[in-house]
């Protein structure tokens, strides 16, 4: 009996122990009703929203969870601006720092902060000279346009890019960043009716010069763009010019005789005249329209310039380098006569005949350059100038004047194969001249003349003629085709 009973008890307890057990894994697990249920808490998190302020672009998004520290974005780009940071508010550009966010699960937009960057706005002359202090401004700025003032010229407005801006307009909003900021570049018409140096009159498609005033005190005188003629002795009565510079609008520089000749009274006899620049558009320079300019020692010759009448630049006796552009096709009589200190030329290519007395009489020519197109060397082109040594005459000349090397020092020439004619005495006077060859044989026709008044210790060589004269052979090897 006693047995039962404790048996009892301990089976009693075991069920005591078991149901215990079972209620307490039931709060765990939660799914013992009305019981009181312990849960594992889940992690929360935000989504942050990254958006580029006025340009409305998201950029990005970021997910944190609760107690995650926030990085925020910083390497953003925008071009014309500069990134300062984040903001929670559109309208402000206050910028928050990582620390200041809350938590929030609902989520949170950050607009970006732009700084427009700031660009060098210059106002310049048409040559590049500054006209005021360079100032800044950024993108959507205002700019107030000054209104330049120019001796001698009425401002007609600025350019940005050669794009023209309304003359009316007093300011202008900068419409986009540039690396290189704004340039306002000033536009210039001549004053004609009240000018400085020059008197004008209007005339069919410009103006003509009929007076200079005065000179500046640098010595410098340009004449403007519009002009197409110069009255005779519009420079009658000047002094100190040192330089004079001719539009391209004068097309053709008239005849000296009526223009810029010292005889005829149009100041180029000024001795300080140094310089002569003629601008591109000039197309011919005229009989004596420069002739007797002693001092002058540069003179500048366009590409526009396809020929060059008689005595041009007649007795230029300080001269010693023309530069002929290429474009010339013509170049008369005389042209060049009496420049006596005139070292060295070029022919240009399109120059068919060497004008009578072209170069005569400059005394201290060394070098003369002819291209293959000459045919002719005229009468006396080349008459005494004394330190002619050696000139290459080219395969395509047909003839050569009465006395075109008078006088000169050349010691061997060569005739090219083309030549039929030799005028009397082409080499009268050059007594350092030993040897002359033709470029032919002698059955091909003998040029008739001989020896052309050439010194008595000249010989004549045609090709079949030239064994054994190592000079001939040297003078054959340079021929110029």
């Amino acid at each position: 009996m006693k047995r039962t009973i404790g048996l009892l008890a301990i089976f009693l307890m075991l069920i005591c122990i078991l149901s215990c057990r079972n209620d307490i894994l039931g709060e765990i697990a939660g799914d013992s009703p009305g019981s009181s249920i312990m849960q594992i808490p889940e992690k929360r998190s935000m989504t942050i929203t990254f958006i580029g302020a006025d340009i409305e672009e998201i950029k990005s998004t970021l997910t944190v969870e609760e107690g995650e520290e926030i990085a925020l974005p910083d390497n953003l780009e925008r071009r014309g601006f500069n990134f300062l940071g984040w903001t929670d508010e559109k309208s402000t550009n206050e910028a928050i720092e990582e620390s200041e966010i809350s938590f929030d699960e609902k989520g949170l937009t950050l607009y970006a902060i732009w700084e427009a960057k700031r660009m060098a706005i210059s106002f310049v002359d048409a040559n590049g000279d500054s006209l005021s202090s360079s100032s800044f401004a950024a993108s959507g700025d205002t700019v107030t346009l000054m209104s330049p003032q120019k001796t001698d010229y009425v401002f007609a407005g600025w350019t940005v890019d050669e794009t023209p801006i309304d003359k009316s307009l007093t300011e202008y909003t900068i419409p986009e960043y540039r690396d290189g900021g704004y340039t306002f570049t000033a536009s210039w018409e001549v004053d004609f009716n009240n000018h400085s140096v020059f008197s004008f009159e209007p005339v069919e498609g410009g103006y003509k010069v009929t007076a200079i005033k005065q000179i500046p005190e640098n010595g410098v005188v340009e004449v403007p763009e519009g002009v197409t003629s110069i009255v005779k002795e519009a420079f009658s009565s000047t002094t100190g010019l040192a330089e004079l510079i001719l539009p391209g609008t004068l097309k053709e520089i008239n005849d000296g005789y009526n223009d810029f000749n010292a005889d005829y009274g149009l100041a180029v006899l000024d001795a300080s005249l140094r310089t002569i620049r003629i601008r591109e558009g000039v197309t011919r320079i005229g009989a004596c329209a420069f002739c007797d300019c002693d001092g002058v020692t540069t003179i500048e010759i366009p590409d526009s310039v396809i020929s060059i009448e008689e005595h041009a630049f007649d007795a230029y006796r300080s001269i010693e380098e023309i530069t002929l552009p290429n474009s010339i096709r013509e170049i008369n009589n005389n042209a060049f006569q009496n420049c006596v200190r005139l070292k060295q030329i070029t022919i240009p290519p399109e120059v068919t005949s060497i004008s009578p007395n072209l170069f005569e009489s400059c005394e201290g020519l060394e070098k003369v350059v002819m291209k293959g197109s000459v045919e002719i060397i005229g009468d006396y082109a080349f008459y005494e100038c004394f330190k002619l040594s050696s000139i290459d005459i080219p395969s395509s000349v047909k003839s050569i004047g009465n006395s075109a090397f008078y006088n000169c020092s050349i010691e061997s020439i060569l005739i090219p194969g083309n030549v039929s004619s030799i005028g009397r005495n082409a080499f009268e006077g050059c007594d350092s001249l030993t040897h002359i060859v033709i470029d032919r044989y002698r059955q091909d026709g003998i040029i008739e003349g001989s020896p052309w008044g050439a010194g008595s210790l000249t010989t004549i060589h045609y090709l079949d003629d030239t064994e054994g004269c190592e000079q001939c052979k040297a003078i054959l090897r340079n021929r110029v085709m």
